[in-house]
């Protein structure tokens, strides 16, 4: 409908300010704009699944950007009664992401939140065994074992990928493929290489 606004870049926050005005949709400068400089607009610091699904385009390395953590281990282990309230307390507390219908969501965003609510359930004894390797037992603490836990469900999320980041980009690279698979691949690459570098940051004293 807007095909020449469609046109220009998108950066958050942009060099232009853009509204309706009437009938009309009109693009400011927010700022002289030297000849030759691209206009931009914004479209908000948005995810790339957000850019992807609603615009069409994924931005590599952006800052408003997160990797997502696949956490139905831990959620589904809530179902047992003795994790459920444990769960619910966490969730009650802001640092675990629900569904529009109530339930706690099984991707959550990788960071210091998920990390802290991993690390609250382990304080509270309600974690599944399974994310918590060998080695690190009740005895190394439960800072040790959220992490260890919290290691864990990046992992799996990694590891139920195909394909690593480096695969991923060397496909990039080449070339020959349709937009939308691009585009696809370029997202998923952006989530394994951000789920690596949280991994990364990640030291379990045992």
């Amino acid at each position: 409908m807007i095909p020449q606004v469609d046109m220009a870049n998108h950066v958050h926050p942009s060099n232009t300010a853009k509204g309706l005005e009437g009938s009309d949709f009109v693009v400011l400068a927010a700022r002289d704009l030297p000849k030759g400089e691209q206009v931009f607009l914004s479209y908000g610091p948005l995810p790339n699944q957000a850019l992807l699904s609603q615009f069409g385009f994924v931005i590599p390395a952006s800052p408003d950007d997160f990797a997502l953590v696949n956490c139905h281990t831990l959620v589904a282990h809530a179902s047992d009664s003795s994790a459920s309230a444990a769960v619910a307390a966490v969730a009650s507390a802001g640092l675990l992401m629900r569904e529009s219908g109530g339930d706690v969501s099984d991707w959550q965003p990788a960071g210091p939140q998920l990390a802290a609510a991993v690390h609250e359930l382990a304080e509270r004894g309600a974690l599944p065994a399974s994310l918590i390797p060998e080695g690190t037992s009740s005895a190394s603490g439960a800072e040790a074992e959220g992490k260890a836990a919290y290691a864990s469900l990046l992992k799996v999320t990694l590891d139920a990928y195909s394909t690593t980041v480096g695969d991923d980009r060397a496909k990039l690279r080449a070339g020959k493929l349709a937009p939308r698979a691009r585009l696809a691949l370029a997202w998923r690459a952006e989530q394994k290489a951000m789920l690596n570098r949280e991994l990364a940051t990640i030291t379990i004293k045992r």
